[in-house]
């Protein structure tokens, strides 16, 4: 018993010296209890929606000569299904040219441009903030993104590639 105590003991006393996740906290813009973050496409402002139910990140193809990203379409889905936007696809553009950053990270995705008009009307009655873009359920995953609603914040693991 004494044993099992000592190896608990040794065990627990090392668990914060193994590497353990660094995070860093943004401040939530919520509108109308949507997730949405400030961030930056290419240096400039932009508001993203973090969307835990999108498999893709899709960024609004009509800021593309605001920020200054490329889009071409690709040959091929590769899987992408992109369904509940009222849209019908014709063929998947990509986003290329783009740095979007939340806080200090540099948020890096398979992005696609889509017209994300009709979803900003709906979001921004009442409000004078644009979403630019959503990030999908795949990024949220990759860098760690923890919503907290009541701190309004989000929490996000800090990459050691940063």
């Amino acid at each position: 018993m004494i044993l099992l105590i000592i190896i608990c003991f040794i065990l627990g006393s090392h668990l914060p010296l193994m590497a353990q996740d660094q995070y860093e906290v943004v401040e939530l813009a919520v509108m109308r209890d949507q997730p949405i973050v400030r961030g930056t496409i290419n240096g400039k402002r932009a508001f993203l929606l973090l969307d835990t139910g999108a498999d893709v990140s899709i960024i609004h193809s009509n800021d593309a000569k605001r920020y200054g990203f490329s889009c071409h379409t690709r040959t091929s889905l590769n899987g992408f299904q992109i369904a509940g936007l009222g849209t019908s696809m014709k063929g998947l553009v990509s986003v290329y040219d783009m740095d979007l950053r939340v806080g200090s990270q540099t948020i890096r995705a398979d992005y696609i441009a889509l017209d994300l008009s009709g979803l900003i009307r709906s979001l921004n009655s009442g409000s004078s903030v644009k979403i630019n873009g959503i990030l999908g359920s795949e990024a949220l995953k990759r860098y760690g993104f923890v919503i907290d609603y009541n701190r309004r914040e989000v929490k996000m693991k800090i990459s050691e590639a940063e």
